[in-house]
């Protein structure tokens, strides 16, 4: 017991574990860029490198809104319940993100000007 509701519970977790496993893939690309790529280790794709990068530079909540809905495929309505946000912010929350993220990752002299994609690559990569 204690948990409430159970369903809201596990998607915390994958939450949670989502954010280890960016956190991890973003400190493995810090050693990428200073050391190379380790030896029998494949190599990041550029549109994923682009995509952690920008990832970084948009605030928490918008970042937070990006991964529950594309890349964890929560509703906004599940999204609102899950962070405790009105579902007209969590709305807010992705459309400013997807705005800063189209307008990073088509500054990006690696990422080929689709805008877009970041989340079928983020999606493919997790």
């Amino acid at each position: 017991g204690g948990y409430g509701d159970p369903e809201a519970w596990v998607r915390t977790v994958v939450y949670r574990i989502r954010i280890s496993r960016w956190r991890r893939a973003k400190t493995g690309l810090t050693a990428y860029r200073r050391h190379g790529a380790a030896p029998d280790t494949p190599e990041l794709s550029v549109d994923y490198v682009a995509i952690v990068s920008a990832l970084k530079k948009i605030p928490a909540a918008q970042r937070r809104a990006i991964v529950l809905f594309y890349l964890m495929g929560l509703s906004v309505e599940e999204i609102s319940r899950e962070t405790g946000v009105a579902a007209g912010t969590v709305k807010s929350q992705l459309s400013r993100a997807r705005t800063r993220l189209a307008t990073l990752l088509t500054e990006s002299p690696d990422y080929h000007g689709n805008p877009l994609a970041f989340a079928r690559e983020a999606s493919s990569h997790a």
